[in-house]
């Protein structure tokens, strides 16, 4: 790990196994992402008694240096959470920003910097033609927005394009999606709720996801960067493993010293072995659903949530709606059934023959 002048110390404080963010952390560094965040655990001390094991992380202000976004004059922005008063809210995605750097822009920036994003955003939109990809590659690195859209789909992180989304704009004006930051909502942390469900996104859809919906040459990109870098993703397994062996120690001490605490993070886990089982199994299963709908698209249909821009179920063409996503939408709404956009109920049977939108009652 390199040297910084700012660090954050960095809790799991969602994630019962402790390595979710450092495995989708690797990922985005195997992966190629431009300004991926070093890390490294650590146990903490404060006046000599142990205080729990956390992440040292690059703070966001550290990125700003990396990507010498200072001396070219660019700019830092995320989505993260609701509007405030400084955000920006863009035209066809009602999608609030928040700029991060500068921290003293004018007015007239702002103005500008939202014209921008807004013009940005109509090309994604309309982005079904190869001239209109190669307009959209003067104003966008669609390299890391393509990178961006495997990271979202493999670690299916819950709050990605919600929180914690960041982008930045390099001295000639061109928008890069990164970094990645706060993945303890990832790799289907909770059973039972959204993101246990491998064939649901649990996150809304991004820049990435919209482009990827819109354009075959986007898609394209996306294939052969999964193809060129499908050993990553077959290594979040082992990156998993090598991580919990470094935690053992720090496991022993917080079942020690915090046991309550811990017992209850682990909830019907039960214990952290189990814990780190079932996160083995979610990494399998959503690499190996997610990796056939990146290269096989057209098999699957693509079911989305009517009051969420974009929240995707796929379903694989003529297969029922799945049972497993069906019980987390449920149990996260207090739906006792769902229903597709006309009022016709989806029960169990039903064979989805269409990309379809469905809410609940």
């Amino acid at each position: 790990m390199d040297g910084a002048k700012e660090w954050v110390l960095q809790g799991s404080w969602a994630d019962p196994s402790r390595i979710r963010n450092g495995i989708c952390y690797s990922l985005a560094q195997d992966l190629g992402l431009p300004c991926a965040v070093e890390f490294r655990y650590v146990d903490a001390f404060f006046n000599g008694e142990y205080a729990g094991n956390y992440m040292i992380v690059e703070s966001i202000d550290e990125e700003v240096s990396r990507l010498d976004l200072k001396r070219k004059n660019g700019i830092l922005i995320a989505q993260d959470g609701s509007a405030v008063e400084d955000s920006i809210h863009t035209e066809v995605y009602g999608i609030n920003f928040q700029i991060r750097y500068p921290n003293n822009i004018s007015g007239e920036d702002v103005e500008e910097l939202r014209t921008r994003l807004n013009s940005i955003e109509y090309m994604i939109s309309e982005c079904d033609s190869e001239e209109e990809y190669i307009e959209l590659k003067t104003k966008v690195d669609v390299n890391s927005l393509a990178i961006m859209y495997l990271l979202d789909g493999f670690t299916n992180e819950g709050d990605s394009n919600v929180a914690s989304t960041y982008y930045y704009f390099d001295g000639d004006g061109v928008l890069f999606a990164g970094p990645m930051w706060d993945c303890d909502m990832s790799l289907g942390k909770e059973p039972d709720v959204r993101h246990s469900s491998d064939a649901m996104n649990a996150y809304w859809n991004g820049y990435p996801e919209i482009l990827f919906d819109n354009c075959e040459l986007f898609r394209e990109e996306v294939r052969a960067i999964l193809s060129d870098k499908y050993e990553c993703i077959e290594n979040m397994v082992h990156n998993e493993t090598l991580l919990s062996m470094q935690l053992q120690n720090s496991i022993i001490m917080d079942r020690y010293l915090y046991s309550e605490l811990i017992e209850r993070s682990w909830g019907e886990m039960g214990s952290y072995e189990a814990t780190m089982e079932y996160l083995k199994s979610k990494i399998i299963s959503r690499n190996l659903l997610f990796t056939d709908v990146v290269y096989n698209t057209n098999d699957y249909w693509k079911v989305r949530l009517k009051f969420e821009y974009g929240r995707t179920i796929f379903v694989k063409k003529g297969m029922t709606f799945p049972e497993e996503a069906r019980r987390g939408l449920m149990n996260e709404y207090g739906w006792s059934e769902l229903v597709l956009d006309d009022g016709v109920a989806l029960d169990s049977n039903y064979i989805i023959d269409r990309d379809m939108v469905i809410t609940g009652r």
